[in-house]
């Protein structure tokens, strides 16, 4: 007999009231049978890493990758943050959430509103709390106060 790979077989077998192997004509059996002698073969063949392209350097058995891809730090995935599209290595993945994600929670450091980090420049423009330079110039030019202030001097 000859052996086909799952998807060759359905198609062989496909719309056909007598399917035909297409090497030895000899009438196909629709009921087939895994090769169990061939998976086993093929478990043992030495393969690379999927993900090697991102570094990873594991080499190994077939059989062994399922386990190895589990805890693969290569891996990527995507980030947690709604609106981020970027997928990150996992083992990236703790420092792009705490500094580089634009989406990650910050805390303004004038008035400790909570606001994404992408939106933090907008928000400093119009923050209550942020020091400005008394227009007034009444107690020197250093003199800084929060903008919520200012209105008072005037």
């Amino acid at each position: 007999g000859d052996r086909y790979c799952l998807e060759c077989f359905a198609a062989l077998v496909k719309g056909n009231d007598k399917p035909a192997c297409p090497v030895c004509e000899e009438t196909i059996d629709r009921k087939s049978c895994p090769d169990v002698f061939a998976a086993k073969e093929l478990s043992l063949l030495k393969v690379y890493c999927p993900n090697r392209t991102e570094g990873c350097r594991w080499f190994d058995q077939l059989r062994q990758s399922k386990a190895h891809l589990l805890e693969c730090q290569f891996t990527l995935e995507d980030c947690p943050n709604l609106e981020c599209t970027e997928r990150i290595p996992k083992a990236l993945k703790t420092k792009h959430l705490e500094e580089q994600c634009l989406y990650r929670l910050v805390q303004c450091q004038h008035c400790d509103e909570q606001l994404v980090y992408k939106a933090t420049e907008t928000h400093l423009e119009t923050c209550p709390s942020v020091p400005v330079t008394c227009l007034n110039n009444c107690m020197g030019e250093e003199l800084m106060i929060p903008r919520n202030e200012v209105s008072i001097l005037l």
